[in-house]
């Protein structure tokens, strides 16, 4: 059963940031290697200082490997707050019927 993560924190720095997008440009290759992971959506609210990210898994425990690991970490290193990581489990069947993508196709 698939398995979303969903990480919302209070950043000090916005998504717009050249040194920021730059940061992220060069973990990607590392992201594309984390066990289990399928896709990650990067979101922020311009202007409050808040970020998000969600995660989709191959299965809770690949999710947890990651969410309570080299997530936290990362983002706690990275000076941000307020770190709330979330497991919620997929309902697959109604989920592709409205179009979600769960598995991993790589290109």
């Amino acid at each position: 059963m698939s398995t979303l993560l969903s990480v919302t924190f209070d950043s000090p720095y916005e998504f717009t940031d050249q040194k920021i997008r730059e940061g992220f440009e060069q973990a990607i290759p590392d992201l594309q290697q984390i066990p289990g992971l399928i896709w990650k959506v990067w979101t922020s609210q311009p202007g409050n200082g808040r970020g998000a990210s969600f995660y989709l898994f191959d299965s809770v425990d690949n999710a947890k490997q990651w969410g309570e690991g080299p997530l936290l970490q990362s983002l706690q290193d990275l000076g941000n707050s307020n770190i709330d990581v979330q497991y919620w489990e997929v309902e697959e069947e109604f989920s592709k019927q409205t179009f979600a993508v769960l598995s991993r196709t790589d290109a």
